[in-house]
């Protein structure tokens, strides 16, 4: 396919649900590794990755100051280069446009700087970019859909690829999946947490009706004899439900600064992060205490019900 790329480009650009072809090295999502390069006597560390002209407005990358590539301008291949807003700050100096950036056969010189923009997860931060014009390492097809017809359309650039290279099997992937990949290990670890407190959960849920139908049972005498002297189950419930409450209260404030540490240090993964609010946490001890305090009077119900003649017989 190496030298029919325009030829693809024109074949796939005549279907209407076609948007726009652009060639690049490599793909967003996908960049690995940083470039390094003397600059201003200083050694800088910077992604890269290789276009055309058409990469720029397929993406909708921002052009903040100077120019983007020109296909009408020769000269402008593998001599001109785009800076994102990152790798101007980290090259820090007076005149970016003086920057030459090493290129295969030579140096590239400074011609716009576009808008930061994500080209990797978001547990790192926006990394300086450099985007070079040239077309002739452009190893990846970047093709944008209308989202109409996707089924046909896929299937129709399938056709042309395989008349264009005959042998050379069709692999694409949409962007959005790949971004995707990106994340599976924070899916994966969401989903064993949800699984683990949900167990947690379940266990602590059946020590509590156990500790409640101990306590109950042990205290049955005690019951009986405050239901002679005019005590209500209402008050019964309250005297069964104080210890619990008062276990709850020392879990909630030792799980509290445990939880809250480890949820910082998994934050700390992200570059863009949200920040812990402590309702959260008074909001998960309200639960943990009304979903206690009704394990404990369901469980106590029956105790605190029953008649005080029996309970006493019964001691």
């Amino acid at each position: 396919m190496r030298g029919k790329k325009e030829i693809l480009r024109d074949r796939l650009l005549n279907f209407p649900d076609v948007k726009k072809v652009a060639f690049s090295s490599t793909v967003f999502g996908q960049i690995e590794g940083l470039n390094s390069q003397e600059i201003d006597g200083r050694n800088i560390n910077f992604a890269s990755i290789w276009v055309d002209p058409d990469f720029i407005d397929l993406y909708n990358l921002q052009l903040i100051e100077g120019r983007v590539f020109s296909k009408e301008l020769k000269s402008d291949i593998n001599s001109t280069v785009l800076l994102n807003q990152a790798a101007v700050k980290k090259f820090d100096v007076k005149d970016p446009y003086q920057i030459e950036i090493r290129v295969p056969g030579g140096r590239a010189k400074v011609v716009g700087i576009v808008k930061d923009f994500n080209f990797k997860s978001l547990h790192t931060g926006i990394e300086p970019m450099a985007i070079v014009y040239l077309p002739g390492q452009g190893a990846f097809a970047n093709i944008k859909l209308s989202g109409n017809n996707v089924t046909q359309t896929l299937k129709i650039i399938g056709e042309t690829w395989n008349e264009l290279a005959p042998g050379f099997p069709f692999i694409y992937h949409f962007l959005d999946s790949s971004f995707d990949s990106l994340y599976k290990k924070d899916e994966q670890m969401g989903k064993a947490i949800t699984w683990f407190s949900l167990i947690a959960i379940a266990i602590a849920l059946i020590g509590i009706f156990g500790v409640s139908a101990f306590l109950s049972e042990s205290r049955v005498k005690e019951i009986g004899i405050r239901k002679i002297n005019g005590a209500k189950i209402r008050d019964i419930l309250l005297l069964l439900n104080k210890d619990i409450v008062k276990s709850i209260i020392v879990a909630f404030l030792i799980a509290c600064p445990l939880s809250w540490y480890a949820m910082s240090k998994w934050l700390e993964n992200f570059a863009y992060k949200t920040d812990i609010s402590l309702w959260i946490f008074f909001a998960s001890g309200i639960i943990a205490s009304l979903i206690a305090i009704l394990t404990v009077t369901l469980q106590s119900w029956s105790f605190a019900a029953r008649n005080p003649v029996d309970a006493l017989r019964h001691e």
